[in-house]
């Protein structure tokens, strides 16, 4: 019987979601792991351009409304899943999304690439790192930040897969 995981992630474009899982979904799959990732959706609502300025805002509000509907839906989800990956914050910085999935499933993975607790996150991101089960970090600077808020903790350096790029002859 395959283990279950689920995965948020920012976007499927995004190079913390391209590099940090999806390149280690065939991978986990091959090792008995079902992967289901979850982008926000609509991935970025503030690129949404109606054509006239006026019609920009509401469209940009109705897709942030949009994306907390999906991601409150995603973080339902997580229930029956038996590890639940999470890249950076959930959504908006507001640590609700992160509490409402720790109720859900407290076997959180919560995994960071880049500085993202530096200013006004840094709480934030410290009670991320203090609750959820796992914490990795992308080098031994961020890994030195979560320590300061827990001791489960491994240092992952994000790598690239260099085989579909072959060198020139």
């Amino acid at each position: 019987m395959s283990k279950r995981l689920i995965a948020y992630v920012h976007g499927t474009l995004n190079p913390a979601a391209r590099f940090r899982i999806e390149q280690y979904v065939p991978a986990l799959a091959q090792a008995g792991w079902k992967v289901s990732l979850r982008p926000q959706r609509p991935e970025r609502p503030w690129d949404i351009d109606w054509g006239h300025p006026l019609l920009n805002v509401p469209a940009r509000r109705l897709g942030t409304l949009v994306r907390r509907a999906n991601r409150r839906r995603d973080i339902d989800d997580s229930t029956g899943f038996d590890c639940v990956f999470q890249n950076r914050d959930l959504l908006e910085g507001r640590f609700e999304h992160e509490e409402r999935l720790l109720r859900r499933n407290p076997r959180v993975i919560f995994d960071f690439d880049d500085a993202i607790y530096l200013g006004s996150k840094a709480e934030h991101v410290g009670r991320v790192c203090t609750r959820a089960a796992w914490v990795v970090a992308g080098n031994e600077d961020l890994a030195s930040f979560a320590r300061r808020h827990t001791s489960r903790v491994t240092d992952i350096p994000t790598v690239v897969d260099h085989t579909p790029y072959p060198p020139p002859p």
